[in-house]
C-alpha cells in the first residue's frame, strides 16, 4: 500500500460545546481514547492469558482553554449561572449537589484549525460529553492564565457510539 504525505497531521484545533466556541487554546488539545479489558484464564493454562474481553471503553478530552470569557467558561461548568452583560458579568458556580452530568451533556466538536470550516472529513465529535466542572488556573507573573478543562464522553444508549472520528454526516 502507498503512503500519502496528506494523512500526515500536525497543528491545533477549535472546539465548540453545545454550539459555544470555546476559543484560543493554549498548550494543545488532547484526546485520550482508552479500552479496559479482562483477561480470560483457564485451569489448563495456568495464569496465561488466552483471550482479553472489552468491558468498556472511556473518551477524555483536555481543553486548555486561554480566554479569560466567562461567557465560554459558563458553557462549561454545570450548576453556574452567568449574571450580567458586557464588561459588567459575574460567573456564579453553585455546589450543583445531585446534578446528573449525562442530563447536562452535550455535543463537543473539535475540529482541525487548518482544515476550511465545512471539511468535516478529520473532525472528533462526542455526542455526550459533560464537563464536571473541575478546572484550574493559575496567576502567575511569568505566564497566562489558561483554564484546564476535561470533558468526558458517555455512551449514547440507543446507538452505543461513544465518539466519532471524520465526517459525522457520513452514511
Amino acid at each position: 500500500m502507498a503512503s500519502d504525505f496528506d494523512n500526515l497531521e500536525m497543528g491545533p484545533c477549535t472546539g465548540t460545546y453545545k454550539g459555544t466556541d470555546l476559543g484560543l487554546t493554549k498548550g494543545g488539545v488532547e484526546v485520550e481514547f482508552g479500552t479496559e479489558v479482562t483477561p480470560i484464564t483457564v485451569d489448563q493454562y495456568g495464569d496465561t492469558v488466552v483471550d482479553n474481553v472489552i468491558k468498556g471503553r472511556s473518551v477524555k478530552v483536555k481543553f486548555p482553554m486561554a480566554e479569560s470569557d466567562l461567557t465560554k467558561l459558563a458553557a462549561c461548568v454545570p450548576g453556574s449561572t452567568l449574571i450580567g452583560t458586557g464588561a459588567s458579568k459575574k460567573l456564579v458556580i453553585k455546589s450543583a449537589v445531585g446534578t446528573s452530568l449525562r442530563a447536562q451533556a452535550g455535543e463537543l466538536v473539535l475540529h482541525p484549525f487548518a482544515r476550511a470550516a465545512n471539511d468535516k472529513s478529520k473532525d472528533v465529535t462526542i455526542s455526550l460529553a459533560s464537563v464536571k466542572g473541575d478546572f484550574s488556573f493559575a496567576f502567575k507573573h511569568d505566564d497566562q492564565k489558561v483554564f484546564a478543562v476535561e470533558f468526558e464522553g458517555f455512551v449514547d444508549l440507543t446507538t452505543g457510539e461513544l465518539f466519532t472520528m471524520g465526517d459525522p454526516a457520513a452514511a
